[in-house]
């Protein structure tokens, strides 16, 4: 960003089938990586001209920034993690530290249940590490049931920084998968790599 206000446009067209119905969706604000906010988005998709009874109801959406991530990641990728984690504390964004103290243990319980609850972003850091992780899939699997009771269907969040995302299980698979661009931290990035092989 390059000043307080900043304006972008893009465009979009609705299909034929659409004319007469609400298309909701959502913006997704990401910096190198780091997930800054979601806007909600509801459109009507009028034939001519939206009703005035539409144009009456109209709301303005504001983006929340997230402010508590739960980072999902193997042990051997933490170098990545960290860094990220301190380039998302610029934004504001805490990743839940206590979650780090847990995991020392390797433990499963309802500490980390709570922990996951709490946040407002899963953030998955997808690694053929994380791919064979036991404790990263119990995280992942329950945020997937923890999703289902929530109004933001992005709640989990996946990333990956290898050439190609290690193999998905069918559960993530429906899932958007972003590549992050750390070009950046390749020292680790080529660490990472070495630990998996």
């Amino acid at each position: 960003l390059w000043q307080d206000a900043q304006s972008v446009e893009f465009r979009f067209k609705a299909g034929a089938g659409a004319i007469g119905t609400a298309c909701r969706g959502w913006v997704h604000f990401w910096l190198d990586g780091v997930i800054l906010a979601d806007v909600p988005v509801t459109i009507f998709v009028a034939g001519e001209e939206a009703p005035e009874i539409f144009r009456e109801a109209l709301e303005e959406a504001n983006a929340r920034p997230y402010r508590l991530v739960f980072p999902s990641y193997s042990h051997e990728d933490v170098e990545i993690v960290e860094r990220m984690e301190t380039y998302a504390a610029s934004f504001g964004d805490e990743y839940l530290r206590d979650v780090s103290k847990l995991r020392a243990g390797q433990r499963w319980n309802d500490e980390l249940k709570g922990f996951i609850g709490r946040a407002d972003v899963f953030q998955l850091f997808w690694s053929q590490n994380a791919a064979t992780s036991r404790y990263v899939e119990q995280e992942w699997r329950h945020a997937l049931r923890e999703r289902e009771a929530r109004p933001d269907p992005h709640f989990v969040r996946p990333v990956y920084w290898s050439p190609e995302p290690a193999p998905i299980p069918p559960e993530l698979q429906p899932l958007h998968f972003a590549k992050v661009p750390l070009s950046r931290y390749d020292g680790f990035v080529n660490r990472s790599r070495r630990t998996s092989t």
